[in-house]
């Protein structure tokens, strides 16, 4: 955002260099700069407001903590542990 408000800001000063020497070409790419400047500022705005909606749904509804879900896989399960157990105890092997 810092970007952005000194570029709002270069703008200005290149508006007032424009009315001061009555440069009407400067001016008008000046008045382009600043539409172009306020659609990506609303694209912005747009973005940060769904990453918030995202949050606020991951925080309630799905109840998921940010970085839980990053890193963890499912783990894979050859076999269940309950014939993991019995294959133990038909070795001979306490499984405890």
């Amino acid at each position: 955002m810092h970007f952005l408000s000194s570029l709002a800001k270069t703008l200005e000063e290149l508006r007032r260099i424009s009315e001061k020497y009555q440069d009407e070409e400067i001016q008008t790419v000046v008045s382009s700069l600043y539409k172009q400047l306020t659609i990506i500022i609303n694209v912005l705005e747009k973005i940060y407001m769904v990453y918030n909606e995202l949050d606020i749904l991951m925080k309630t509804d799905l109840k998921i903590e940010p970085g839980l879900y990053l890193d963890v896989e499912a783990p894979q399960q050859e076999k269940k542990l309950a014939d993991y157990v019995a294959e133990v105890k038909s070795a001979g092997q306490d499984p405890e």
